[in-house]
């Protein structure tokens, strides 16, 4: 969370005339944004209103045009920001918070029936995770193709920001937040066993026939 706070290390405040932007309602931003904003001991919509005014770009313009205190804002926009002068005010990244965005699903009858296929797409996606974390040219040279992008500082906001795992297994605790969050309008919710919504099988899998470990020892990478 980027804003205009008055020096390095400002904390939001309790004030009514506080805003935050983000860019719809409900989505990852908003999730973020709200959780954070209590984390703090602020109460969204009552403390600090939160304005829908669409993409990354968007919210520094609202920011740097005094529409808005504060910004969500994810790499590389988190580099823009600076360059503009704004103050992190909150880096949720370094909080040590159980939350992801990105998670790969499937049906279950789905995962039954094609198994093999699911087990090779686990397999690739983890050794592009240990080319990515050992190879950063190669690595730069892909970020830049597919986010159409030649800015090296760009890229290197990028590659400094997302480091994934090499055991990307979905533990419970990635899906306590959201339940929690779900459950406040639909309690119903919080009955939910989170192992329900996780299969770790697949990676578990690769751990125990030693794919991970090889892949570990080959690119010299954690």
């Amino acid at each position: 969370m980027f804003g205009r706070a008055s020096k390095p290390g400002s904390r939001p405040r309790r004030s009514s005339s506080r805003s935050s932007c983000r860019h719809r309602l409900y989505n990852s931003p908003d999730f973020a944004a709200r959780f954070l904003l209590q984390r703090e001991g602020l109460r969204p919509d009552t403390d600090v209103a939160l304005l829908q005014v669409g993409n990354q770009a968007n919210r520094i313009a609202a920011v740097e045009t005094n529409n808005a205190d504060a910004a969500m804002l994810t790499p590389p926009m988190t580099l823009m920001a600076r360059k503009l002068g704004m103050t992190l005010l909150l880096d949720a990244s370094k909080l040590n918070i159980p939350y992801s965005s990105l998670f790969f699903v499937a049906r279950r009858p789905y995962l039954a029936k094609t198994r093999p296929e699911l087990v090779n797409f686990t397999k690739a996606m983890i050794e592009g995770v240990a080319i990515y974390k050992s190879n950063k040219e190669f690595a730069m040279k892909v970020l830049s193709k597919y986010m159409k992008v030649q800015d090296r500082e760009v890229l290197e906001e990028n590659f400094r920001e997302y480091d994934f795992p090499l055991k990307p297994s979905p533990s419970r605790e990635y899906f306590e937040l959201p339940i929690q969050e779900v459950g406040k309008k639909d309690p119903k919710v919080l009955k939910e066993n989170p192992e329900r919504y996780a299969d770790m099988s697949l990676v578990k899998e690769l751990e125990d026939n030693g794919f991970i470990d090889k892949l570990t020892r080959e690119y010299r990478v954690k």
